[in-house]
């Protein structure tokens, strides 16, 4: 069961959980659990992997905690959000971790050695399985409706899709850019199918959304744990 980063019930679980009673710099945390530590994560711009001047105090102090106690070592986990595509967004939360990683060591002195990561690109984010974006030729409310008009497509491998709003799409194409996705749709015309380009529900969220899944978490691992 995780509690919230309350100062003395970190302290508390940090020391009776963990036999631990020289940790500090404890507002670094963002929840705790008997099992496992997490530390406040620090966010990123949109594709990019450089450490926001902002999130480098809160860097500063993981680091300390680090230098604190030798029996600390740590897992480095990186995301991106939903666009862009999946090989890039892998790349991309590789070289959010290498920039952690770079920091730790040149600048804070902590052995490579005591530092792991596992990175997801978006991976993370569950049931985002599809490009950003998908070309429609039907839509309706009606699953088994939708479903029915898969057979005159067939030669373009459709599926049914589940927007945001509940209805359901039929999906002729993916593409990773808009551009590829109008090439398909001036296609469709000159065969007088009709269609439009929609975007994957993980992709038409405010950016503030956006924002929460770019990130580097910060598991500690505890008494030489790897």
């Amino acid at each position: 069961q995780r509690v919230g980063s309350d100062l003395a019930n970190a302290m508390d679980i940090a020391r009776g959980g963990h036999g631990l009673p020289s940790l500090q710099n404890f507002h670094t945390c963002k929840y705790f659990s008997i099992q496992e530590i997490f530390l406040r994560p620090i966010y990123y711009d949109f594709a990019k992997f450089d450490l926001i001047k902002q999130y480098q105090p809160r860097l500063d102090s993981i680091a300390e905690l680090m230098q604190t106690d030798a029996n600390i070592n740590l897992l480095i986990s990186s995301t991106t959000d939903a666009r862009g595509n999946f090989k890039s967004n892998l790349k991309l939360s590789k070289s959010r971790s290498k920039t952690i990683i770079r920091y730790l060591i040149e600048k804070k002195g902590i052995n490579k050695n005591r530092l792991t990561t596992k990175d997801y690109g978006e991976k993370h984010l569950e049931g985002n399985s599809y490009s950003d974006y998908l070309i429609e030729v039907f839509n309706g409310l009606d699953f088994n409706q939708v479903n029915k008009k898969m057979t005159d497509f067939s030669s373009f491998k459709p599926f049914v899709y589940k927007n945001s709003d509940q209805s359901y799409s039929l999906i002729v194409g993916q593409f990773d850019t808009k551009k590829q996705g109008l090439k398909l749709i001036n296609k469709l015309k000159d065969d007088n199918i009709n269609s439009r380009l929609i975007l994957n529900n993980f992709v038409k969220i405010p950016e503030k959304e956006h924002m929460k899944n770019r990130k580097t978490t910060f598991k500690m691992l505890l008494n030489g744990e790897k």
